[in-house]
């Protein structure tokens, strides 16, 4: 974990089904720390180089406060988001944004370039949550719906809750188990009640712990 004034935010191994656990941790992690425009590239308007925030007098009144807040808040960013890499992967595109004139780099375009590369939101990202999805086994109804949660949590792309009914309705290999799910899709259609995959997971699990 790294740690920053007791902040932690879980170190990132470079892996494309980490990514969008690691980004979400990194937009709490700069919210609690008050430096999430380091990470909006419209901010950026005016950006000083090194030399221009050295420059810069500090102590006079309202002298270029905008450019001083955006400077010191992409330098803390981008201080976290190396300290947060546990692989090469991270640390290469960090690298990438510096310059001579901007030698700690740049938080928005080091998340907006792991982003487009380790979190594409396309069809290939939907067939590959499906592949994943697909490995889990449907024993304990319970178990399963925390696998498929955990699963998904880890792509830019989601499922319905009717897909994910549906998913469990096919995985499913009790008879009983599988009229439970299919009627829940049925009344959800009919209106008679809303389409939820937490709940029927619920409810199998109540009967599974009393069978």
């Amino acid at each position: 974990m790294s740690d920053l004034k007791g902040i932690q935010i879980q170190k990132w191994d470079g892996k494309k089904e980490t990514f969008d656990r690691f980004e979400a941790q990194v937009t709490a992690v700069a919210t609690i720390l008050d430096v999430e425009d380091a990470l909006n590239e419209s901010n950026y308007m005016g950006f000083p180089t090194d030399r221009e925030y050295d420059l810069i007098d500090k102590t006079a009144p309202g002298a270029d406060e905008y450019k001083v807040k955006i400077y010191q808040q992409n330098k803390r960013m981008c201080a976290l988001l190396t300290l947060a890499q546990s692989s090469s992967h991270g640390l290469a595109v960090i690298n990438k944004t510096k310059t001579s004139d901007c030698k700690y780099g740049r938080a928005d375009k080091i998340m907006k370039s792991l982003k487009t590369k380790y979190s594409p939101k396309d069809t290939g990202a939907k067939i590959e949550l499906e592949l994943a999805l697909d490995k889990i086994q449907f024993k304990f109804a319970n178990d399963f719906y925390n696998q498929v949660t955990a699963t998904t949590s880890m792509y830019s792309v989601s499922m319905t809750e009717e897909e994910l009914c549906t998913l469990a309705a096919k995985k499913c290999r009790t008879a009983m188990y599988v009229k439970m799910i299919l009627d829940h899709i049925r009344n959800a259609h009919a209106g008679t009640s809303t389409m939820d995959f937490e709940t029927i997971m619920d409810q199998i699990t109540e009967i599974q712990r009393t069978s």
